[in-house]
C-alpha cells in the first residue's frame, strides 16, 4: 500500500513540476520549431524571439518561384557574408529545408537572403533573450 501511495505521489510531482516548468512557450534548453515562409517580398515572419539556450530548428519554406537563402549570422556579417561564418542554406523554389542553431549567447542575429536582388529587404530579424 505505502509503495502504490509513493508511486502515486512521484507521479503527481511529475505532473506538477511539468505543467509549472518553464517560463515561457519553452524552458531553456529545449529544441523550437520556427516555421518561416519566404517570397520575394520578404520572410514571413519578419522576426522571432528564442531564448538563450534553446536549440532552434528552423522549418524554411520557399513560397516563391526563385531560390532564396536563409543564411544566419549577426546583422554586421550579413553584408560580407562570403567572407564570416554563419549557418546558411539555399532553399530552391516550391520546397522546404531545415537547420538548426544553438543560442548560447544572448545576442541578435539576422536570417538574411543574398540571392540577387534580395538583400537587405529579405531578412528575419532574431532576437535571443
Amino acid at each position: 500500500m505505502q509503495r502504490a501511495l509513493g508511486a502515486a505521489m512521484v507521479a503527481i510531482v511529475g505532473l506538477v513540476v511539468t505543467a509549472c516548468g518553464g517560463g515561457g512557450a519553452f524552458a531553456e534548453g529545449h529544441a523550437v520549431p520556427v516555421e518561416v515562409h519566404m517570397t520575394q517580398g520578404g520572410f514571413s515572419p519578419a522576426s522571432v524571439s528564442v531564448v538563450q539556450g534553446d536549440r532552434v530548428t528552423f522549418v524554411v519554406h520557399n513560397d516563391d518561384a526563385v531560390p532564396h537563402e536563409a543564411y544566419l549570422a549577426p546583422d554586421e556579417a550579413q553584408a560580407d557574408h562570403a567572407l564570416a561564418s554563419g549557418d546558411g542554406i539555399v532553399v530552391a523554389p516550391g520546397t522546404t529545408r531545415r537547420f538548426a542553431h544553438v543560442f548560447d549567447v544572448a545576442a541578435n542575429s539576422v536570417i538574411g537572403s543574398h540571392e540577387p536582388g534580395d538583400w537587405p529587404a529579405m531578412r528575419l530579424d532574431v532576437h535571443v533573450t
